[in-house]
C-alpha cells in the first residue's frame, strides 16, 4: 500500500491473479482490499468451450511438436551465469548467421535441456520468442567497447560465440577487458567483424546496443529457434556434446 493505493504484482506467465477489492464509498477506502491469488490448474474447473479450443489447438500441432531434432549427450542446465546451453545457442546464431562472433542474453534462455532425445516442442521451451537474426559489421574498437559494455554492470549475463575475454572488475569502468581474441586472433581495433544476434539485442536488449555503431546492418530473415535447430542437426550423428568452457572470463 502506497499512501493508500494498493499495488499488485500477480507474478508472470499467467500464474496467477492479482485481485483488488474497492469500496464503492470513497470514505470507507480503508477497507480496500489487494491479494494475489495464486492459479493451479488443480484448483480450478475448466471452461468447457476454452478446453475445447485449447485441445484443438495442441493436437493440430502436436506432430511438430514432437518432432525429432537432436540428441543431448549430457544435461545443460541453467545454472551460473556462463553454462554450456548458453555457449550453444550462441554458437547456432554465429553459424547461421556465418559471423565472426555471436551474442546471446541469458534471459532469452526460457529452459535448460535434459540429456537424451530433443523435440521441436522441447527447444521451442527453450527459445519461444520468434526473434529474428541480424548481422551487423562493426570495427574492432566498436567490438571492444561493447565488450565493455557487457561487464559495466558486473560479471555478464550474456553467452558468446567465436570470441574469447578476459576481464577483471576491479579495473575501473571502460577499461575492464583485460584481453580478448576473435577466431583465436587478437582483437584488432582497426578491422573490421561482423556480429550476429538477434533483433532484440541488435536494437538495445538488455541496454546493450551496438547497432548504431554498425556499418552495415542486416536482417537475416533467419529465426533464432530455427538457427538452433539446424546447428543440433549438423552435429555429427545428431548428437549434441555440450561445451561449458566459458567465453567471458573472470581474471583472478
Amino acid at each position: 500500500m502506497v499512501r493508500g493505493i494498493p499495488i499488485v504484482q500477480a507474478m508472470s506467465s499467467g500464474r496467477a491473479i492479482g485481485v483488488i477489492d474497492l469500496p464503492v464509498d470513497r470514505a470507507n477506502r480503508a477497507n480496500t482490499r489487494a491479494f494475489v491469488r495464486i492459479v493451479k490448474t488443480d484448483s480450478i474447473t475448466a471452461d468447457a468451450g476454452a478446453d475445447a479450443i485449447l485441445r484443438a489447438a495442441a493436437q493440430s500441432v502436436a506432430s511438430v511438436v514432437a518432432r525429432p531434432i537432436a540428441t543431448v549427450a549430457a544435461d545443460m542446465p541453467r545454472r551460473g551465469d556462463q553454462y554450456a546451453l548458453g555457449n550453444l545457442i550462441a554458437d547456432a546464431q554465429r553459424a547461421a548467421a556465418h559471423a565472426d562472433v555471436g551474442v546471446m542474453n541469458n534471459g532469452g534462455i526460457r529452459t535448460e535441456l535434459r540429456a537424451g532425445p530433443v523435440s521441436y516442442g522441447t527447444l521451442f521451451e527453450v527459445q519461444p520468442f520468434g526473434n529474428m537474426l541480424v548481422r551487423l559489421t562493426v570495427t574492432g574498437r566498436d567490438l571492444h567497447r561493447y565488450l565493455e559494455s557487457l561487464v559495466a554492470r558486473g560479471a555478464p549475463r550474456v553467452h558468446v560465440s567465436g570470441v574469447v575475454a578476459r576481464y577483471d572488475l576491479a579495473r575501473r569502468e571502460g577499461a575492464r577487458i583485460v584481453s580478448a581474441t576473435v577466431g583465436g586472433a587478437p582483437l584488432d581495433d582497426a578491422r573490421e567483424y561482423t556480429v550476429a544476434f538477434t533483433d532484440f539485442m541488435a536494437t538495445g536488449g538488455e541496454g546493450l546496443e551496438l547497432a548504431r555503431k554498425a556499418s552495415s546492418d542486416e536482417s537475416l530473415g533467419i529465426v533464432d529457434l530455427d538457427a538452433l535447430i539446424s546447428f543440433m542437426q549438423a552435429q555429427p550423428g545428431g548428437l549434441v556434446t555440450p561445451d561449458a568452457a566459458p567465453r567471458l572470463i573472470p581474471v583472478p
